[in-house]
């Protein structure tokens, strides 16, 4: 660790930051103190994070694990979001990795404990603390389960985030196949605890997880520019109501907004024609299952029971991407050349190809202001909507 932080190494992965990698490693070696490999690593891992964590990036002298590491940490504005729902004297990260959501707890919790099992990434963590002025987080390279058996008195939250790697490196997102298996371990969280924490992969079906963990109160399904990064699980000992649904759409910017607990519909909305106006919901108002029940609340009409769109004859504010619809034809080469376009944005509800196979087959450019909707029709049959986007996604 001491040779990475020589200036002249420094130096060095900073002005190689835009070379091409496999040039570098054919040019080395480079200095006697260090391996060119683990300078490569550096510039491979410190590129990754120039946009995901730039807090990191812009500091000097950072220390940066493999990228494997750098792919799996939150990025700083989920980090973020996450530490808007936190709040108390104490907090235990479990599986702390890069350290990059104990960072942003510990700007809201005045004492963080960070348990990290690989004592060389452990030590790495320690170092940018230090450097990017956080002192209230201390660094343990332990099991973090087995740090838990240690404490005499609750904390106010443990955090988690099971790795979703096999032992063969192959992704994995069900509870019981992620390390540590969260299920094996309920008793110790919520007895040592006040609240827990859990992030897990966006692909875990919600209504198995409330199922599989115990006192949900909470489910946040996290997007960042409508992009589902994760879930997070809030559980509460002391909760019995039913676990409330939040969809989050983050930004770049750092602004986020949320739609919090959206009453359960009884019935499904009305199947109808399409309209004058069509309607696409956001990411993560489709993973929290809550589309419908939004449609029905604002009176919008569905295209299919199957087809996640909604229409209406009058324009109306919606957790999502609005359209003016422009023309509606057969899904077909006929339908398609009535349209009379060189280009459009291929949008896909429903619908049997890929957006490569339609352009190849319709022979037609991506991009350009015209929208098409490749998708089916309340009658179930193959229809192909042109449209223009008339507002941003919002909630």
């Amino acid at each position: 660790m001491n040779a990475l932080l020589q200036q002249d190494v420094q130096n060095f992965i900073n002005d190689h930051l835009i070379d091409d990698i496999p040039k570098l490693a054919l040019g080395g070696p480079y200095f006697d103190t260090i391996d060119t490999k683990i300078i490569l690593e550096q510039i491979i891992s410190k590129k990754k994070c120039q946009k995901k964590l730039p807090s990191w990036f812009n500091t000097a002298s950072i220390l940066y694990p493999p990228k494997l590491h750098i792919e799996q940490t939150s990025s700083e504005i989920t980090a973020a979001f996450k530490s808007s729902l936190v709040n108390g004297s104490s907090l235990v990260d479990l599986t702390g990795g890069f350290g990059v959501d104990a960072l942003y707890f510990a700007r809201v919790v005045d004492k963080v404990t960070h348990c990290e099992i690989n004592t060389e990434l452990s030590a790495m963590v320690q170092h940018n603390f230090t450097l990017l002025k956080q002192p209230n987080i201390s660094c343990l390279a332990v099991n973090g389960l087995k740090y838990l058996e240690t404490l005499d008195v609750k904390t106010d939250i443990i955090y988690l985030d099971p790795a979703r790697r096999s032992d063969t490196q192959k992704r994995v997102f069900r509870l019981e196949d992620c390390t540590p298996n969260i299920l094996d371990h309920m008793d110790v969280l919520v007895d040592k605890a006040h609240r827990v924490m859990i992030k897990t992969a966006p692909l875990l079906d919600i209504s198995l997880g409330i199922k599989q963990l115990r006192f949900v109160s909470s489910v946040y399904v996290v997007a960042v520019n409508n992009e589902v990064k994760e879930l997070l699980w809030l559980l509460d000992p002391n909760y019995s109501d039913h676990p409330k649904i939040h969809a989050v759409n983050l930004s770049e910017s750092g602004n986020w907004q949320q739609l919090t607990d959206w009453p359960i519909a009884k019935d499904a909305p009305s199947i109808c024609p399409i309209q004058n106006y069509l309607y696409e919901p956001l990411a993560c108002v489709l993973k929290a299952g809550i589309h419908d029940h939004i449609a029905l609340e604002l009176g919008l009409d569905k295209l299919h029971p199957h087809t996640h769109l909604y229409t209406s004859k009058q324009l109306l504010s919606f957790p999502g991407h609005s359209f003016k619809v422009e023309q509606i034809t057969t899904y077909n080469k006929k339908g398609f050349e009535s349209l009379k376009i060189n280009s459009a944005n291929v949008k896909l509800r429903n619908a049997p190809d890929s957006a490569e196979t339609l352009r190849k087959k319709f022979k037609f450019k991506d991009g350009g202001d015209c929208y098409l909707f490749f998708t089916t029709d309340q009658t179930g049959k193959g229809c192909i909507i042109k449209t223009r986007k008339i507002e941003s996604a919002s909630l």
